[in-house]
């Protein structure tokens, strides 16, 4: 009897499951990405010195001898038209008192273009400048010769301008490179 009364529910619960409406349950094909889905990524990149009209300083290209990660993401508010990016050294260096180097900013987003102005620096409180930023779909290409997407910008300190550029010669960086593949022969 127990067997049979077991079954019954067995059934009785699969119906019930079954006849459920796709509003209960949620669509499954509803899920997507966020609204920053196009701009957002890991980067391979690297660094060269500019100076305050974002004119890479003879002897300062590749400043840091390498490449290095830089994440942009979106916001908590999800919205098109804001992104974080995140140098992924969040180490840093003082300058008058003052943190520098690594940085998640917010930015404003139009489209594949990018930038902030004087925005505050979610870990070290300085500002951060972030111009020309910009991402070119298919616009690079992997260690592999892979076409990947591209991205670069201009990151500048302006609350320290003066104390960076006589500290290390150059006002900012201009940052640029291509889209983490995960692949290892690109790395």
């Amino acid at each position: 009897m127990k067997k049979i009364l077991y079954t019954v529910m067995l059934f009785a619960g699969v119906a019930l499951l079954s006849s459920c409406d796709n509003e209960f349950l949620g669509d499954k094909d509803a899920v997507g990405g966020t609204e920053t889905e196009a701009t957002a990524g890991e980067w391979y990149v690297w660094a060269d010195g500019i100076d305050a009209n974002g004119e890479v300083i003879d002897g300062y290209e590749d400043f840091y001898g390498g490449r290095f990660m830089v994440y942009t993401f979106n916001t908590a508010e999800n919205k098109s038209s804001k992104m974080f990016i995140q140098d992924s050294d969040l180490s840093a260096f003082l300058i008058g008192g003052k943190a520098y180097y690594g940085f998640q900013v917010e930015c404003t987003v139009n489209g594949l273009t990018f930038s902030t102005e004087a925005s505050e620096d979610v870990w070290y409180g300085n500002a951060i400048t972030i111009k020309n930023g910009i991402i070119i779909e298919n616009g690079g290409h992997q260690n592999n010769g892979s076409v990947a997407d591209s991205i670069s910008f201009e990151v500048y300190y302006p609350d320290g301008n003066e104390y960076y550029t006589s500290a290390y010669g150059h006002a900012g960086y201009r940052i640029y490179g291509v889209r983490y593949s995960g692949l290892e022969e690109n790395d």
